[in-house]
């Protein structure tokens, strides 16, 4: 992390802060326009965009306070552990009490009514999803009202669970520093990717999350900080979910290999050479995908 001395953050990193803080904002005024997530605070109504602004603002004062309390003796400072339980704690209340009351597109009515009738769901190749969503159902059928929509909510929730405590785990991998494992945990919380974790009724909120810790685990494999089973195993579990995973498969064979004999064979190559088979093997996977998806 690029700070000066006394803790504080540098000039580009406060730019390149509050530039993307303005394009939050702004996009903010257009909450119907498909903006991928950067728009949605204004969701929310006028309170969004204005809460969201007051909290940017009031970010870096605060993780300023916490970098002078962890290096300083005066004044009492909350472990990260405290901090990421608290942060957690938050979300959780937020998933519930703002959760979506509308099912999105055609899959989450088809979702309901095949948990609820004991029907034959139609994606095979969703069948790990399906499988969560039916475990789940199966423990609430017993006792809740309407335990098929419960189901599915509750699958989205537990999936937003799951992916803030991967990531807090891993940014405490990441970083020694209190104040860089709460800017990154705070960073991959503030997302439009979070909204699928507000009962969103439909196949991906578990999927999206084992894709973001795959890229986190990724990352701290690439640092050498964590062993890579734990690549193979979140690249398994996002297969398992969606036939979509294998859209990271190359960047796991990568870093699989990178550090083998063949690796370093292949980075010895001419460079002409290396991307020659790197698009080669790019036309295999384009041809296989358009094999099967005709």
């Amino acid at each position: 992390m690029a700070t000066g001395r006394t803790g504080r953050f540098s000039t580009s990193i406060l730019t390149a802060y509050f530039l993307t803080v303005a394009a939050f904002y702004a996009a903010s005024f257009f909450p119907e326009v498909r903006l991928w997530g950067i728009n949605w605070f204004g969701v929310f109504d006028w309170y969004g965009p204005v809460v969201f602004l007051l909290a940017a603002l009031l970010l870096p004062i605060a993780l300023n306070y916490f970098e002078t309390t962890e290096t300083s003796s005066r004044g009492p400072s909350l472990s990260y552990t405290t901090l990421a339980i608290v942060i957690l704690v938050l979300l959780i209340a937020a998933f519930v009490l703002f959760r979506g009351r509308t099912h999105f597109l055609g899959d989450g009515y088809q979702i309901i009514d095949w948990l609820a009738t004991s029907g034959k769901h139609n994606k095979p190749w969703a069948a790990g999803v399906h499988a969560v969503q039916l475990w789940i159902y199966q423990g609430l059928a017993a006792f809740a009202h309407q335990p098929a929509l419960l189901a599915v909510q509750l699958y989205s929730y537990l999936s937003g669970v799951v992916f803030v405590g991967g990531a807090a785990l891993i940014a405490a991998r990441l970083f020694d520093r209190k104040r860089e494992r709460i800017i990154l945990l705070l960073g991959l919380c503030s997302g439009g990717h979070m909204l699928l974790y507000f009962g969103y009724v439909e196949n991906y909120p578990l999927f999206v999350t084992l894709i973001g810790l795959f890229s986190l685990v990724g990352l701290a494999v690439a640092r050498r900080q964590l062993a890579r089973i734990w690549l193979v195993i979140t690249l398994g579990l996002a297969v398992m979910l969606h036939i979509f995973g294998v859209v990271v498969l190359p960047a796991a064979v990568y870093l699989l290999g990178r550090e083998t004999e063949f690796g370093r064979r292949m980075a010895a190559m001419p460079r002409v050479v290396r991307w020659g088979g790197v698009l080669f093997g790019a036309a295999i996977a384009v041809a296989v995908f358009f094999y099967a998806y005709t």
